[in-house]
């Protein structure tokens, strides 16, 4: 028998409190170690530790982003799509890329997990683009994730 996981996320929940979270749970970090090593991508590391926030322990889980792959957060500028360069206001470009679905299921498709896992990611990954094609009014084909 199967087991239900409800969340109440009223006002949002991210990815890394939502992976901290499961691993508090009780799921596999060997497995989630094994699947990350086996994603076609690099310039990442990730790190788990325990943390007390307001009185509550959890887990903290982070995904840490080597120099060249580092996040910045722009305004509508994953829709310039992969591998454009800009500078912030200083001397030094920055190149980032940006995954668009296909990429993204290409990406899905050969980590090293679970069939049914592969379906669930994939469909998460369909239904967030759906949305982000609407909320921008755009196809999906256009979308493309800043933060994948």
């Amino acid at each position: 028998m199967g087991k239900t996981l409800y969340l109440e996320c009223y006002s949002g929940i991210s990815g890394d409190m939502t992976v901290g979270a499961l691993l508090d749970l009780g799921a596999d970090k060997a497995v989630l170690d094994r699947v990350l090593q086996s994603l076609p991508v690099s310039g990442f590391q990730i790190k788990t530790g325990k943390v007390v926030k307001s009185g509550i322990a959890a887990c903290d889980f982070d995904v840490m982003l080597d120099k060249d792959h580092e996040n910045h957060d722009h305004d509508m500028e994953y829709l310039h799509g992969h591998g454009h360069t800009h500078t912030h206001g200083h001397e030094t470009e920055h190149m980032h890329m940006h995954r668009g679905i296909q990429k993204i299921q290409e990406i899905i498709q050969k980590a090293d997990m679970s069939r049914r896992a592969k379906e669930i990611a994939s469909r998460i990954f369909e239904i967030l683009a759906d949305a982000e094609a609407k909320v921008h009014g755009v196809p999906k084909e256009q979308v493309h994730f800043h933060e994948v």
